[in-house]
């Protein structure tokens, strides 16, 4: 395994437990629940099936004051930047799977700028990529909303603006 692998793997737990902590924080936030319902969005099960996140600023603050080695492995993995502030703040969050389901990485829609992000150590480009598994065509979004759009019509999956190959 390349040294670039093994890191990816490394942070793929903890970005496992972001991704979850964003999830629940979406419940509460009411500017993103609101956001989503405007544009259709707020279907139980899209939020459910792609644990849809948000990223309100508060994860730094449910850190235990004496985890170093947490807040250091949230900017190993780009979860945190160097300056400690969160890179998906005021995203609407995505986990990314590989085809084996795992969550390995994250991309966010950020709901003021419009500006999408994945997470620079991304090793898989689909954010649903056990669907390429089991569906003999997809079609491809350029971004998270095309492809959450895509799914509430029943017909697809998306990338995030990568290249990507499953040997089957």
């Amino acid at each position: 395994m390349s040294e670039a692998e093994e890191s990816t793997v490394g942070h793929a737990g903890i970005i496992e437990k972001v991704a979850g902590f964003y999830h629940k924080a979406l419940d509460k936030a009411s500017k993103a629940l609101k956001w989503l319902g405007e544009h259709g969005f707020d279907e139980p099960s899209l939020l459910e099936t792609f644990g849809l996140g948000y990223a309100s600023g508060k994860l730094v603050k449910a850190l235990p004051k004496q985890e170093e080695n947490t807040s250091q492995a949230l900017r190993e993995s780009g979860i945190l930047t160097s300056a400690g502030e969160e890179y998906f703040l005021h995203c609407l969050t995505v986990p990314l799977l590989d085809p084996e389901n795992n969550i390995v990485s994250m991309a966010g829609h950020d709901l003021e700028s419009g500006e999408e992000r994945v997470l620079a150590n991304a090793c898989t480009a689909l954010w649903n990529a056990p669907a390429a598994r089991v569906h003999p065509e997809l079609l491809l979004a350029s971004g998270i909303l095309d492809g959450l759009s895509l799914y509430r019509a029943r017909a697809g999956t998306g990338p995030q603006g990568q290249v990507f190959t499953i040997d089957k």
